[in-house]
């Protein structure tokens, strides 16, 4: 069987966990079931939540699909996260943190997972900025701020990323 690659989510699109949906339907086809029947994805003040009542197959995830760097899974932890657009696929073994964290993480992950944690609008920005390469004109006429106040802002997020994954 030829594995499926799936995309790095895309945090403008109207349902930025779309790229995550392939994996819930493989484990809901494994034989897992939602918390919540309806949509798998619920917004919550964190990001866009999928529970499953059983712990996640990542022996199948492995098995099937191609992870892109900024999706990371968490077999401690029982969950998955798109940290571009903080889309979570949690099991029945989730504690409940807001964040996928493994003890096996690498450097890139750590990055990832500080980016994850930001407050929701120093995330965007910095998703926009220097991952879909939004000019910095582009973005201050996005956001109301002056080319001068965005830099700031920038590298204050920046300066924060650099102490968290240190």
């Amino acid at each position: 069987m030829a594995l499926i690659s799936i995309r790095p989510g895309d945090l403008d699109a109207s349902l930025p966990y779309t790229n995550l949906l392939p994996l819930v339907e493989a484990v809901l086809a494994g034989g897992n079931t939602l918390v919540c029947e309806g949509e798998p994805f619920v917004l919550k003040p964190s990001g866009w939540y999928c529970a499953l009542r059983d712990p996640i197959d990542f022996d199948l995830i492995e098995a099937s699909f191609v992870l892109p760097p900024t999706i990371i899974c968490s077999r401690r932890r029982d969950g998955i996260v798109d940290v571009f657009t903080r889309s979570f696929i949690t099991g029945r073994g989730w504690p409940g943190s807001s964040l996928v964290v493994s003890q096996e993480t690498s450097e890139g992950q750590d990055f990832f997972l500080a980016l994850a944690s930001l407050p929701e609008q120093d995330h965007a920005l910095m998703i926009r900025r220097y991952f879909k390469e939004m000019s910095l004109e582009a973005l201050a006429a996005q956001t109301g701020l002056s080319r001068q106040a965005l830099e700031t802002r920038l590298w204050k997020i920046r300066k924060s990323l650099r102490g968290r994954t240190s």
